[in-house]
């Protein structure tokens, strides 16, 4: 009982910590759309002609627009930027068909990239982790990565497209406590 007292504390101050995104310039917003863009395009060259050091690429995207020294360990810094300007990381780069923006962490998903960047890269975070609650507006509605996921678990003949074990996989694991990953409905209650 004492274990799931303090296991469920700290996974309301998790959850209570996150959407505390920073408010940013003009400037800065465009410069973060930059950041966005700069990733989703080696999430495209990486589908492209290979994925060669994509995850390396993607920290050093961070650590230029941050300033910092990359021969340090920039962790802090790292998972802050991602939980403090996680809502301003979408991508126009390369539009789908479907959707005119995406989130830098769905165009990861949607390039099939997820398995690098979520369980090689964000998901190794241990504290502070970083929070996958980011909201994002799609034709008016909020829609969050598990909303993205269940959408693209319940697309028709989805099985052709990705190894649906493995989205579904990430999908349980960002939903489990550790990660604390909600819908949109969800994080509305």
């Amino acid at each position: 009982m004492q274990k799931d007292s303090v296991t469920s504390n700290k996974e309301i101050k998790r959850i209570d910590n996150s959407h505390q995104q920073e408010k940013v310039s003009d400037i800065e917003k465009d410069n973060l759309k930059n950041v966005a863009n700069r990733m989703c395009i080696q999430f495209t060259l990486a589908k492209k002609y290979g994925a060669k050091d994509l995850i390396s690429k993607i920290d050093d995207i961070v650590i230029s627009y941050l300033g910092l020294d990359k021969s340090k360990k920039n962790k802090k810094e790292i998972i802050n930027f991602w939980n403090s300007k996680s809502e301003y990381l979408i991508c126009d780069e390369g539009k789908r068909k479907d959707r005119n923006t995406e989130h830098v962490l769905k165009r990861a998903i949607y390039l099939e990239y997820y398995p690098e960047l979520f369980f090689s890269y964000l998901m190794r975070f241990k504290e502070p982790q970083i929070d996958f609650n980011a909201i994002e507006k799609i034709n008016g509605e909020n829609e969050t990565i598990l909303d993205y996921l269940d959408k693209l678990i319940s697309t028709e003949r989805v099985e052709d497209l990705y190894d649906i074990e493995n989205v579904k996989k990430l999908r349980r694991i960002l939903a489990s406590p550790r990660f604390g990953a909600k819908t949109a409905e969800q994080l509305k209650n």
